[in-house]
């Protein structure tokens, strides 16, 4: 049986991809970029010199993932995103053509902005992409009806002023729950840690956020456009494909073109009904929306802007009551 001292000193040990975060910490830190203290070259754990127990430390916390992770702008000290992803791949011709200043402006436009990219500098087939950091629009839950409508309303919004562009248009044929963020800083007073969201900025301490009605302006994300299209102003909106998240839109195909437009429709109102409509009962007024978000037939599916008409009308319907109501 090993000592204490043997226990806390292999306690939390790097893993293979974190290993591979660390060799590239000085690398990414020389184009601005710095990730925490665990993935330093030269990283201690800092338990070995206190007598707390090693959870109780921010480093302590693990992020096995090879593709993402969160740094610090050394700039500016804003907290970011990394993901990597192979250079020259579509995502990022994508999130630039939505991150361009005209479009940032735009309320409606709800893909996570891109602030930088460059190349790895010891393997240039990988590039990195940096975004603000942002976190799973679910957690925490949803206190009210209003929050959850103001949740469809940005989404279907953002569904319908891409669409509906006269000049270049992209979609996002993945835009199920997993690729679906918040911007949660407001709602997180002592802030929260990006590999542990239940725990505030210190890695240990838990957090305690505001409810989403109770902060201004808190705006959800689309991400991950890996693969999504860019349409000219005359050309065909259609594709081919069967990648995605969600298995069920009935249309995908390898050999029979269709709108891409439409499957984020479904995609949507699947999501709505799955995550929302089958697990709360006073959200049944949203019923028809949903139904009609996810016909099989396309060609009987609501647009992207008839979505949004009969969102308004359903929502307008309803008693201030009600939508401060909630079902857990």
């Amino acid at each position: 049986m090993g000592t204490s001292s043997e226990s806390r000193a292999n306690a939390s040990p790097l893993l293979s991809a974190e290993i591979a975060w660390r060799d590239r910490y000085e690398m990414l830190e020389s184009h601005g970029y710095r990730l925490r203290p665990r993935y330093h070259p030269n990283w201690r754990p800092s338990w070995l010199d206190t007598k707390k127990p090693v959870s109780h430390h921010e480093d302590y916390n693990i992020h096995n993932n090879l593709f993402n992770m969160d740094a610090i702008r050394v700039s500016d000290g804003q907290k970011v995103f990394l993901k990597r992803v192979r250079t020259g791949s579509r995502e990022i011709d994508i999130l630039r053509f939505l991150s361009e200043p005209e479009r940032l402006q735009d309320s409606n436009n709800h893909a996570a902005a891109l602030l930088d990219v460059f190349a790895d500098d010891n393997d240039p087939r990988f590039s990195y992409m940096v975004m603000p950091l942002l976190r799973p629009y679910y957690y925490p839950d949803f206190y009210s009806v209003d929050e959850v409508v103001e949740f469809m309303r940005q989404l279907l919004q953002a569904g319908y002023t891409t669409a509906s562009r006269q000049s270049l248009t992209a979609n996002d044929r993945d835009c199920s729950e997993l690729n679906l963020m918040m911007d949660a800083e407001a709602m997180y007073p002592k802030g929260f840690h990006p590999a542990t969201y239940t725990m505030d900025a210190s890695g240990y301490n838990r957090a305690y956020p505001k409810r989403r009605r109770d902060v201004k302006d808190l705006r959800y994300y689309f991400i991950d456009f890996g693969i999504s299209s860019i349409f000219g102003p005359d050309e065909p909106r259609k594709v081919l494909g069967v990648d995605g998240q969600d298995d069920e839109v009935p249309e995908l195909s390898i050999d029979v073109p269709y709108d891409p437009f439409l499957v984020d429709v479904f995609i949507l109102g699947n999501l709505f009904k799955k995550a929302f409509l089958n697990r709360y009962t006073n959200l049944d007024f949203l019923l028809p929306l949903v139904e009609r978000m996810t016909t099989r037939d396309c060609r009987e599916r609501l647009t992207s802007f008839s979505a949004l008409r009969l969102f308004d009308v359903l929502v307008s319907n309803q008693s201030w009551y009600t939508l401060r109501t909630w079902d857990p």
